[in-house]
C-alpha cells in the first residue's frame, strides 16, 4: 500500500508542473532520487532513503549538475516508504518554512524552521514513543533551550533554568554514557559534564555568561588527559543535517562508474562516454556527453566532467607578447625614470570573447597604470573559457614588469 501511495504522489506532482511544459526555461520536473547508506544516487533495490523533488526540467539551468539546488516543497523517505521529513527550498534552492522529521515509526522526531539553510525560531524535539523531550530557540549563531525532560518524564528545565541530563549510547563501550550541566536563561552555565558507564567524568567544560566557553578538561581512567581553552562546546542538541548529504548527486560506485552524472538518468536523458586523448602513462580521461530531449522537439547537449578550457589569446599566445611590447605607449618622462616594479591587472573575458572589466589591482604610478589599462581594454578578441562544453565568464589576472620605459609580460 505505501509503495502504491509513493506512486501516486510522485505522478501527481509530476502532473501538477505539467502545465509549464511549453517553456523549457521555467518549468520544474518531480524526480524521486534514490539513496543508499553513504549518502549515494543509486537503484531502487538498494536504497536506504528516497526524495521527491522538484528541478528545472531543463538541465541547461541547473547550475551544478553534482550539487543541484532543489526548490519548493521536498519529502524524503525510509526504504520501506514511511516519511521520513517534509520540508521547503525557496527560490535559491536553501532550506526555508517548517520542516518536520519523523521517527520509522511514524512520531514526529522534531519540528522547526529554516531561514536560508539555518534553523530559525522555535523548535521542538519528542521521543520515538511521542513523549516531549526538548523545546528550544534558534537566534542567529545562537541556541537557547527553553524546555527538557527526562527519561523517565520528568521536565528538568523550564524557562530556560534547570539542570539538563540525557543519556547516550557510550562510544566504542557497553552502555551509556550521561551528559548533565546547568542552565540559565537557556544557556550552558557553569560546570558540565560527560560520564562514562563507570561513573567516571570524561569531559569537564566551565561556561560563563551566555554560554561564553572558558575552559575545558578531558580524562581517561578517571585521570587527567589534557586542559584546553578553545575548542567545541558540549553539544546539547543538533537539527537533523542529512539532508546536506542528499543535496549531493554522487554516483553509488556499485552501480556507476566514477563521476557519471546521475542526473541524466533521473531526468531520462541519454549518456554518451566520451574518451580524451591522454599523455604517455597517464590513466585516460573522460567525459560525459549528456543529450536532453524534450517533448516540443527541442535538443540540448551538455558535456559532464570536462575540464575547465581557459580563456585563449586568439592570435596566439607569440602575438599575445608582441601586441603589450608593441602597442605600449608611455610618456618621454617614464622613459628616462628609474621607475620600476609590477603592474598586476585584473579583467574578464566574456562568454563572448570580449574584454571587460579592466581594472588595477596593484599599482606603480598613474602614468604607468593608465597604459596598462588602455593596453588591456584594447586588446584583440579572446576564445572564451569553456566549462562543461559551454562558453563562460572567466576572470583573469596579467602581472606586467615596467622598466627601463617599457614593460614585459611576466609569464
Amino acid at each position: 500500500m505505501k509503495q502504491i501511495l509513493l506512486l501516486l504522489l510522485f505522478l501527481l506532482a509530476s502532473r501538477l508542473l505539467s502545465f509549464a511544459q511549453q517553456d523549457n526555461s521555467n518549468d520544474y520536473k518531480a524526480l524521486l532520487i534514490n539513496y543508499n547508506a553513504a549518502w549515494q544516487v543509486t537503484n531502487p533495490e538498494a536504497a536506504v532513503v528516497k526524495r521527491l523533488a522538484y528541478l528545472p526540467s531543463a538541465l541547461n539551468k541547473i547550475t551544478d549538475l553534482r550539487a543541484p539546488k532543489f526548490r519548493y516543497a521536498v519529502t524524503d523517505y525510509y526504504a520501506d516508504n514511511t516519511v521520513l521529513a517534509r520540508g521547503h527550498y525557496d527560490e535559491q534552492g536553501k532550506k526555508w518554512g517548517q520542516w518536520t522529521f519523523y521517527f520509522p515509526n511514524g512520531q514526529v522526531d522534531c519540528q522547526g524552521s529554516f531561514t536560508a539553510n539555518k534553523p530559525s525560531g522555535n523548535w521542538k524535539f519528542w521521543t520515538l514513543d511521542g513523549k516531549p523531550l526538548l523545546e528550544a530557540r534558534f537566534e542567529e549563531e545562537n541556541m537557547r533551550l527553553l524546555s527538557s525532560w527526562n527519561e523517565v518524564g520528568e521536565q528538568t528545565v523550564k524557562n530556560g533554568n534547570g539542570i539538563y541530563t540525557a543519556n547516550f549510547p557510550a562510544e566504542g563501550k557497553v552502555g551509556f554514557s550521561k551528559l548533565e550541566g546547568m542552565l540559565i536563561d537557556g544557556y550552558q552555565a557553569d560546570k558540565w559534564h560527560i560520564i562514562n558507564p563507570q561513573g567516571q567524568v570524561e569531559m569537564e567544560q566551565t561556561y560563563g555568561l551566555e554560554g561564553k566557553f572558558l575552559a575545558g578538561a578531558s580524562y581517561s581512567n578517571g585521570k587527567l588527559k589534557s586542559k584546553y581553552t578553545s575548542g567545541d562546546k558540549i553539544t546539547i542538541l543538533t537539527v537533523p543535517d542529512y539532508m546536506k548529504m542528499m543535496e549531493q548527486l554522487n554516483p553509488d560506485p556499485a552501480f556507476y562508474e566514477l563521476k557519471y552524472p546521475v542526473i541524466a538518468d533521473l531526468m531520462q536523458c541519454e549518456v554518451l562516454k566520451v574518451n580524451l586523448k591522454s599523455s604517455r602513462g597517464a590513466a585516460p580521461e573522460h567525459y560525459f556527453k549528456i543529450i536532453q530531449k524534450f517533448d516540443n522537439g527541442e535538443i540540448d547537449t551538455l558535456d559532464y566532467g570536462a575540464p575547465v578550457v581557459m580563456p585563449v589569446f586568439q592570435k596566439g599566445l607569440k602575438d599575445y607578447y608582441k601586441y603589450f611590447t608593441s602597442n605600449a605607449k608611455f610618456p618621454a618622462e617614464l622613459k628616462t625614470s628609474k621607475l620600476e616594479g609590477i603592474v598586476v591587472i585584473g579583467f574578464t573575458v566574456t562568454a563572448q570573447g570580449n574584454v571587460e572589466n579592466v581594472k588595477i589591482i596593484k599599482g606603480l604610478s598613474p602614468l604607468v597604470d593608465a597604459e596598462a589599462v588602455r593596453l588591456v581594454s584594447t586588446m584583440p578578441g579572446w576564445r572564451p573559457a569553456t566549462r562543461l562544453g559551454k562558453p563562460v565568464e572567466m576572470t583573469m589576472v596579467l602581472p606586467f614588469r615596467f622598466s627601463n620605459g617599457g614593460i614585459s609580460i611576466r609569464e
